[in-house]
């Protein structure tokens, strides 16, 4: 995990992995949704998405911003699920609006700079 600062305030990524898959992509992401004051989803196609390349992987990354109110007071979530093995890796930064728009070229490249060795999952 590690802060990412700027005068819009503090965001906070982590990177973990979870065995299997990780207790689900539909609970993870209504967790998140949740975290952003979103309502749940009843099904994964409800939730626009897009595919990301890691490591060569097919990932799934989501963007999740409540849309009521100002941009300043909004949280908002970039997280990124990419199946691997035995185990779902998550990818997840969570902060201000403003602040995740303004490091959203800087977590895709974190992402593209991820290599999985054969050693680990």
């Amino acid at each position: 995990a590690f802060e990412v600062g700027e005068k819009a305030g503090q965001a906070r990524a982590t990177i973990m992995a979870l065995g299997g898959n990780g207790g689900g992509m539909l609970p993870n992401l209504n967790r998140w949704r949740n975290q952003v004051d979103l309502p749940p989803l009843k099904d994964l196609s409800q939730q626009s998405s897009s595919k990301f390349k890691i490591d060569g992987q097919e990932a799934t990354l989501f963007d999740l911003a409540d849309k009521q109110g100002e941009p300043s007071s909004r949280g908002r979530i970039l997280a990124c699920v990419l199946p691997r093995k035995n185990r779902t890796w998550f990818f997840k930064m969570m902060g201000p609006y403003h602040t995740i728009e303004n490091n959203k070229v800087a977590f895709k490249e974190l992402l593209s700079s991820v290599r999985f060795s054969e050693n680990n999952n």
